[in-house]
């Protein structure tokens, strides 16, 4: 794979926010760069002159990644976010139950802080993608094991 065509499926790669596809998507536009190449060269253009013309005609990289980005949603699991909001109810519920036999609104003050931080860390986690910590995974694996 020469520079050219690398740098290119490299920004389109870069500017894909729905990271399990980038790789996909670069082997499918190396396809259709291969392909537009080969045509190029049975009309007579030399194998760089055709990978260079091959990369033109896909078009600004930006743009497809903009295009591939509208297609590819983080899509929100509406499930969860139902047995989400189910715990929140339950555990507001046993909040004020207990608030009453207690006779005590420090008790709900705190537990609102604690529900809210209980949301904030859950929406945080929703959106982190996994896969990046896998990385980290034996380093911390490895330090476990020694101490």
């Amino acid at each position: 794979m020469s520079k050219d065509v690398n740098d290119f499926l490299q920004l389109v790669s870069e500017n894909i926010i729905y990271s399990p596809i980038r790789e996909s998507v670069k082997s499918e536009l190396y396809e259709h760069i291969l392909e537009g190449k080969k045509n190029y060269i049975e009309a007579g253009l030399d194998s760089k002159e055709a990978e260079i013309k091959a990369v033109t005609d896909m078009g600004d990289p930006e743009q497809i990644a903009k295009d591939f980005n509208k297609v590819y949603k983080r899509k929100l699991d509406w499930k969860m976010l139902i047995i989400f909001i189910l715990l929140i109810v339950t555990n507001a519920l046993l909040t004020i139950t207990v608030a009453v036999e207690k006779n005590s609104m420090e008790y709900i003050s705190r537990n609102i802080l604690y529900i809210v931080i209980g949301i904030i860390i859950s929406i945080v986690l929703y959106f982190i993608d996994y896969k990046k910590l896998q990385k980290f995974y034996i380093r911390y694996r490895t330090f476990g094991n020694i101490s």
